[in-house]
C-alpha cells in the first residue's frame, strides 16, 4: 500500500486530491501528516490540528464504481473502524455521536470527514479523513460542539508511553478499507447495525 508522509500540509484531503490528480496515486493509498495548516471538518469547520498533537490522516480508495454509495453510509462504516481500530489498540470504549464524532465521555475525541470523488456519474475515489487528538494542547472549539479531549485524558502515563501511533493508524487504515467494502458489497445494514451500537443517540 502507498504511504505519503508530511510534516506540514494544508490538508491530508486536499493533498489526496492533488496526488490523485497527479495520477500518483492508483491504488489503496493513505496519507498522515504531523500537522495541518488548514485541517478541515465537515460543513467546512475548521479542524484543529497542532504539531504533533493527534492523528491526522486520509485513506484514499481510488476505482471506478458504478455503485454510489452514499457518503453518509461510508461516514458510518469509518465511525465504526475507527471504534474499533481504538478498542484493539488502546483499550478505550469509544462512541460516535452523529454524524461523525468519535467521542468519550461527552468529549470529542476526534472526527471523520468523508468526500467522494465523482466524475459523469461514477464514483472514481474515496477519500476518508480521520482526525484524533492525542496530546493535550490548545484547541479551538466551533460554537455549539462537544468540548475536546485526547487520548493523554483517558491513558494513564504508562500507556501513553508504550503508544505506538504508527500501530495506530496501520489499525485504522485496515479498519476503515476492511468497513468500506462492506458497504461496496452492499453490506449496508450490517454497517447500520454496527454504528448504532456505538452510538450514543441514534435519534438525533
Amino acid at each position: 500500500m502507498l504511504a505519503f508522509h508530511y510534516d506540514t500540509i494544508d490538508s491530508t484531503n486536499d493533498e489526496a486530491k492533488r496526488l490523485l490528480d497527479q495520477k500518483k496515486i492508483t491504488e489503496d493509498a493513505f496519507i498522515i501528516a504531523r500537522e495541518q495548516t488548514a485541517g478541515r471538518g465537515r460543513l467546512g469547520h475548521r479542524w484543529s490540528s497542532p504539531l504533533d498533537a493527534g492523528i491526522y490522516l486520509t485513506v484514499i480508495q481510488p476505482g471506478e464504481r458504478e455503485v454510489r454509495p452514499e457518503t453518509t453510509t461510508l461516514t458510518l462504516a469509518a465511525g465504526v473502524a475507527c471504534v474499533n481500530a481504538i478498542s484493539k489498540e488502546v483499550s478505550l470504549d469509544v462512541k460516535l455521536k452523529p454524524i461523525n464524532d468519535l467521542v468519550i465521555e461527552n468529549k470529542k475525541l476526534g472526527g471523520i470527514l468523508t468526500e467522494s470523488i465523482i466524475q459523469h456519474g461514477k464514483m472514481l475515489a474515496v477519500l476518508t479523513g480521520i482526525g484524533i487528538n492525542v496530546h493535550p494542547t490548545d484547541r479551538q472549539v466551533v460554537s455549539g460542539a462537544l468540548p475536546p479531549t485526547c487520548l493523554a485524558d483517558h491513558l494513564s502515563n504508562k500507556q501513553m508511553q508504550q503508544l505506538n501511533a504508527n500501530a495506530l493508524v496501520a489499525r485504522i487504515v485496515t479498519e476503515i478499507l476492511a468497513w468500506n467494502n462492506r458497504v461496496y458489497d452492499g453490506h449496508i445494514e450490517m454497517v447500520k447495525e454496527a454504528w448504532e451500537e456505538h452510538c450514543i443517540d441514534v435519534e438525533s
